[in-house]
C-alpha cells in the first residue's frame, strides 16, 4: 500500500515537472521569436500561455508587449481589462491601459483612465487612513478602560482628582460621542502635564470648555474643569 502512495506521488510530481518543463520550452521558444522580429509567432505562444495559466504576470505582460509592437491596441486593451476585472485594485493596471488609449490616439479616454487610476489611488489612502482613525477609536468595552487610563494620568501627573465621570452619549451620524467630565486641582505645570498626556492617549481624546481658577487663598494650586470627548464609530448600527 505504502509502495503504491510512494509510487503515485513520484509519478504525479513527474508529470508536474514535465508540464512545466513544457510550458518554459513554450515560452523559451515565443521569446526567440520576439527578439527576431517574429511577433505574430511569439504572440500567438504568448496567447497560449496566458489561456493556460492566466494568473501568470510573465505571461500576462509578455503577450501585452507583443500586442503593442505589433500595434494590436484594441486586443491590449481587452487584455488589460480583463486584469482590471480579475484585479481591480492594481493601480499599475490603470496606468497601462491609460498609456495604450494614448498610443491609441484616444487621448478622451486616457485621460479618463488616468483621472480614474488617481482617484483611485487617493480612495486607497483614504481607506487607509480612516481605518487607522477608526482603530484609535474605543469600542464600547473599551470604555472603562479609557476612563482609567485618564484617572491614572491625572494621578500621574501629580493632580488631586475630584472627578471623572462619564456623560450620557451624544449620537451623530456615524459615530457617537462620549463626553467625560474631569475635574482636577494642582499646580499649573501639573495641569499642562495633564492636558499634554491626555492629549498623547492612544484613543482619540480631546479637551473643551476649559476653565481654571484658583484654589482658595493658595495662589499656586488651580482648580481645573474640562469636559473631554473621545467618539465611538457606529459601524453597522
Amino acid at each position: 500500500m505504502i509502495l503504491r502512495i510512494f509510487i503515485t506521488i513520484v509519478f504525479s510530481a513527474a508529470l508536474l515537472f514535465a508540464q512545466n518543463d513544457g510550458l518554459l520550452n513554450k515560452y523559451t521558444l515565443a521569446q526567440s521569436y520576439e527578439n527576431s522580429g517574429d511577433l505574430e509567432q511569439a504572440s500567438s505562444i504568448y496567447e497560449e500561455l496566458y489561456q493556460r495559466d492566466p494568473q501568470s504576470n510573465l505571461y500576462f505582460e509578455s503577450l501585452n508587449r507583443t500586442y503593442v509592437q505589433l500595434k494590436n491596441y484594441a486586443a491590449s486593451v481587452n487584455l488589460i481589462e480583463k486584469e482590471i476585472a480579475r484585479k481591480p485594485s492594481d493601480i499599475n493596471l490603470y496606468g497601462l491601459l491609460g498609456s495604450t488609449y494614448s498610443m491609441m490616439g484616444n487621448e478622451e479616454k486616457a485621460y479618463q483612465v488616468a483621472n480614474l487610476e488617481v482617484f483611485k489611488a487617493q480612495m486607497a489612502e483614504m481607506e487607509e487612513t480612516f481605518g487607522a482613525l477608526v482603530r484609535q477609536l474605543p469600542s464600547e468595552t473599551e470604555v472603562p478602560g479609557l476612563l482609567e487610563d485618564i484617572t491614572n494620568t491625572a494621578l500621574g501627573s501629580g493632580l488631586a482628582l475630584q472627578e471623572v465621570k462619564l456623560q450620557p452619549e451624544q449620537r451623530r451620524d456615524f459615530y457617537s460621542e462620549l463626553p467625560i467630565n474631569i475635574r482636577v486641582s494642582g499646580s499649573y505645570h501639573e495641569l499642562a502635564s495633564f492636558v499634554s498626556s491626555v492629549a498623547s492617549l492612544p484613543r482619540i481624546v480631546t479637551l473643551h470648555d476649559l476653565t481654571i481658577k484658583p484654589t482658595g487663598g493658595d495662589a499656586d494650586r488651580l482648580d481645573m474643569q474640562v469636559l473631554a470627548r473621545t467618539y465611538r464609530y457606529r459601524a453597522g448600527e
